[in-house]
């Protein structure tokens, strides 16, 4: 290709790109790539189409090889950190944000990643450090409230998790982890029926949501509910088969129901 042809084909897959299209832009930055392999912007969006089509690994190699041209790619960082995140290798990815935090202190997204990934790693205060951060620039940013929440809740100041969960609900009442994580937190501060309240809602908001039915069983349980405890608890075995300690509270469930029947006989 010629630099002409180059700057049409970037032109087109960058429409494609744009308009969902992913697999017309994939085919396209190959074909660029394939003429001129040193484009640092060409591999870090063929890694995003690729992520998108769920060619994880693909995209994974697409990214280094960006980030191998350019190591202070700032957009590659966050997307290899993303990955990185996704597919559970937090370590990694604290390399990879504390690159970025450097090149842009005031990146508020990479920031709050790096939180998570520091919860991840039980480094606890580091992680709400991170958030305290985004949240003196930006008081309304809901995922470092929701972040927030989440590190105070492991290091159970649940008033404190309540309060920032609380925040982050009144911008964006729908989001069903946030709801699952007050709802734990009210479980915690011994509010059952309030924490029945959001596990519910955050099921019926997405009901895929594995640990949302994991913790309503919970709740379930100590209200005294055990039959719809433990119908949550077959729920939370039918996707995650060996899931011990689900099986070991519906046992327990079970064995409350007939103890409860025997007394009632």
């Amino acid at each position: 290709m010629t630099e002409a042809e180059l700057d049409a084909a970037w032109t087109k897959a960058m429409e494609f790109h744009k308009a969902g299209q992913h697999a017309q832009a994939e085919t396209l930055y190959r074909q660029m790539l394939a003429a001129k392999s040193g484009l640092p912007a060409v591999w870090y969006h063929l890694g995003l189409v690729q992520w998108a089509l769920g060619k994880i690994p693909d995209a994974g190699t697409a990214i280094e090889k960006a980030l191998a041209l350019k190591p202070d790619f700032a957009e590659a960082l966050l997307a290899r950190s993303e990955l990185l995140m996704m597919v559970d290798h937090p370590g990694e990815a604290l390399v990879s944000l504390d690159q970025l935090v450097a090149l842009e202190p005031g990146n508020q997204k990479a920031w709050i990643l790096r939180s998570g990934a520091l919860l991840l790693l039980n480094r606890l205060e580091e992680s709400l450090d991170g958030v305290d951060r985004v949240l003196v620039l930006n008081p309304t940013n809901v995922d470092a409230l929701a972040n927030r929440g989440a590190v105070l809740q492991k290091l159970k100041h649940y008033e404190e998790s309540l309060n920032a969960l609380n925040k982050a609900l009144a911008i964006r009442p729908d989001d069903a982890r946030m709801l699952e994580m007050r709802g734990v937190t009210l479980a915690w501060l011994g509010r059952k029926d309030d924490a029945l309240r959001d596990l519910d809602a955050a099921v019926k908001t997405m009901p895929d949501l594995v640990t949302a039915h994991y913790n309503r069983a919970a709740v379930l349980g100590e209200l005294m509910r055990y039959e719809e405890a433990v119908n949550e608890y077959d729920r939370v075995l039918a996707e995650i088969p060996d899931h011990a300690e689900a099986d070991r509270q519906r046992q327990l469930m079970i064995a409350m129901i007939n103890k409860k029947s025997a007394a009632q006989n």
